[in-house]
């Protein structure tokens, strides 16, 4: 497993609300980024993650279509 996990960069990191929309999602599109950098380093534990992400997906997929 590997000790060196990717880090939002500090200026990155929030410092109260977002002062409008566009910072919001500039915001989001960051914490997106370092997820997904996360897990193309395979963590052990990513496949358990994508299964309950697929749990949870059926399962709101279900309830619309109910």
């Amino acid at each position: 497993m590997p000790t060196n996990l990717p880090q939002l960069p500090r200026w990155a990191l929030s410092h109260g609300r977002a002062a409008d929309d566009a910072d919001a999602a500039f915001a989001a599109g960051i914490a997106l980024n370092c997820l997904d950098n996360l897990v193309r380093t395979a963590p052990a534990w990513a496949g358990c993650w994508r299964a309950r992400q697929a749990y949870g997906l059926s399962v709101d997929s279900e309830a619309r279509h109910s």
